[in-house]
């Protein structure tokens, strides 16, 4: 048994002895028994009799993050102790404690009377999402909080306007990097694959969210579109492998993003902001790409000419062509 899912097997002892005690007629909570402590006993036997069992400590981490998650969930705690608590765990390097109890947070949020997506720059995140990004700014962030956060964008919890706000700058720049290392895991490229259709088909309830969701999603487009030609530009002898893997990743999230937003379109709709610039970056990744087969090459340069051909400038108020000059700068800047 991996050893933090213990606190789970507890609370399915707690569970079935509360059960039991209904079934029986007992309504008092002192004949359940404490299997917390039994565990613990029976784990710290096997160790040597004068330092007991070394990973039992991960045991009553795993627990303590377990009780107060719930605690928090249902309310118990407020925001500011919360706050306090998700910086401690990242002080002393719980990154996936600090990212168990932010999550705990959000939950409690989406059972209030009244749940509403989690905007960034309101006083209440800031004790859980905000304060956690603040608390590893500058640090390597581990796989718990990509999963955090985007557990949190796959239910709704965090909006289109929060993943662009400035506080996220620093995770997109993390996420880019973490997809052309050599040891990237599939959590990055899910969060990457999420949030872009999350800043693509986002609701967007102010004038001014609009115009930073489509800056970010510039940003993010271009940023995938440079790095996978910077990795194909610095190939050495002994890498290729690795960075092809890379590369891969990289054209594997534009291509994730842009079936997402077109599951969700009509074949007849003209192409919005969101899919042009998808379409275009993937092209400059792959059209001249001697990673990528003659066939896939073909397709990607076909697919953006027709969506090409379908931009209406008229209605469009040549938004796409101002997005396409934008795209370019960073990918004429590195070649």
């Amino acid at each position: 048994m991996c050893l933090r899912k213990i606190p789970d097997c507890i609370a399915d002892i707690d569970a079935w002895d509360r059960q039991q005690l209904k079934d029986s007629g007992v309504k008092s909570i002192w004949g359940i028994s404490d299997a917390a402590s039994d565990l613990f006993e029976q784990l710290e036997a096997l160790g040597s009799p004068s330092s007991g069992w070394r990973p039992l400590r991960l045991v009553v981490r795993s627990q303590a993050t377990h009780l107060l998650s719930n605690a928090i969930a249902d309310g118990l705690f407020r925001p500011e102790f919360c706050s306090l608590l998700v910086r401690l765990c990242v002080h002393l390097n719980g990154s996936q404690e600090a990212a168990q109890l932010a999550a705990s947070t959000s939950r409690h949020r989406a059972t209030e009377l009244r749940p509403r997506t989690i905007h960034v720059s309101e006083s209440r995140e800031r004790s859980t999402v905000l304060v956690l990004l603040d608390a590893l700014k500058g640090r390597k962030i581990p796989g718990p909080v990509f999963e955090c956060i985007s557990g949190l964008i796959n239910k709704g919890l965090l909006s289109s306007a929060s993943i662009s706000s400035r506080a996220f700058s620093g995770f997109w720049i993390s996420s880019l990097e973490g997809l052309t290392s050599g040891n990237a895991k599939p959590h990055i490229v899910e969060f990457m694959c999420i949030a872009i259709w999350t800043l693509a088909r986002g609701n967007r309830p102010k004038p001014s969210d609009c115009c930073a969701i489509e800056q970010t999603l510039i940003r993010v487009a271009a940023g995938l579109a440079v790095a996978a030609s910077t990795l194909e530009a610095q190939i050495i002898l002994g890498e290729r492998a690795q960075r092809k893997g890379a590369w891969r990743r990289l054209v594997y999230v534009l291509e994730c993003s842009i079936s997402l937003i077109s599951r969700y379109r009509s074949r007849k709709s003209p192409p919005d902001t969101a899919s042009f610039l998808l379409v275009f970056a993937r092209y400059l990744a792959v059209a001249q790409s001697d990673l990528a087969s003659p066939a896939f090459k073909r397709r990607v340069s076909e697919e953006f000419e027709t969506m090409a051909h379908r931009i209406d400038a008229v209605s469009n108020n040549g938004a796409q062509y101002q997005h396409t000059v934008i795209l370019l700068k960073p990918r004429i800047s590195v070649t």
